[in-house]
């Protein structure tokens, strides 16, 4: 689960590192749960491509900018999505941060646009992967592949566990079992 700061300010969850050439395509896929922070944010490192997509996680719909190549929401449970989008690079290098999660305040939002945070807002992310899918069909949809493939690789290795080196901290602390899970009520769930 990722609660936002009591703050105005730009409020992300970042993780991964890849290397870049640029035109290369990425599929970023991950599971959304609505607990009470309907807009979320989903885009490669803004040194890769200025390409995001915006998901509504209360009405199920999305919008993407800056040149997604695709994206979509499928309903699993009542505000629960599988979110995906298939961005390609502009940016040929190597960068700290594959992907970025991030609560903005509404489906038109810009990219790294602050967040009016209450320190109580959130959302739940799980299995996140992040897959180069440069020369396949552009309706291929890579499934996970276990370690030793560097094929459908998923360049996450901790998918859930934002305290993790994996995923770089701006501005925020991970705290473990700090608040109430606003899922299931258990004092489980990590404050970021």
């Amino acid at each position: 689960t990722v609660v936002c700061a009591a703050s105005n300010s730009h409020q992300r969850i970042t993780g991964g590192s890849i290397s870049t050439v640029a035109g290369q395509v990425f599929y970023c896929s991950f599971r959304a749960t609505y607990v009470d922070a309907q807009f979320i944010q989903a885009r490669l490192n803004w040194s890769y491509t200025p390409a995001y997509v915006n998901f509504d996680l209360l009405n199920g719909t999305y919008a993407g900018y800056d040149g997604f190549l695709a994206a979509g929401m499928t309903l699993v449970s009542p505000g629960v999505y599988d979110c995906w989008c298939r961005l390609a690079t502009t940016y040929t290098g190597t960068g700290a941060t594959a992907i970025q999660i991030q609560f903005v305040e509404a489906s038109n939002s810009i990219t790294g646009s602050n967040f009016n945070g209450d320190g109580v807002k959130s959302f739940k992310i799980t299995k996140l992967s992040v897959v180069d899918v440069t020369n396949y069909d552009a309706s291929y949809v890579p499934e996970y592949v276990s370690v030793g493939s560097d094929i459908g690789k998923n360049f996450f290795l901790h998918t859930d566990d934002f305290s993790q080196s994996a995923w770089t901290k701006a501005n925020i602390t991970i705290t473990h079992s700090a608040i109430a899970n606003p899922v299931n009520g258990r004092v489980d769930a990590q404050k970021v």
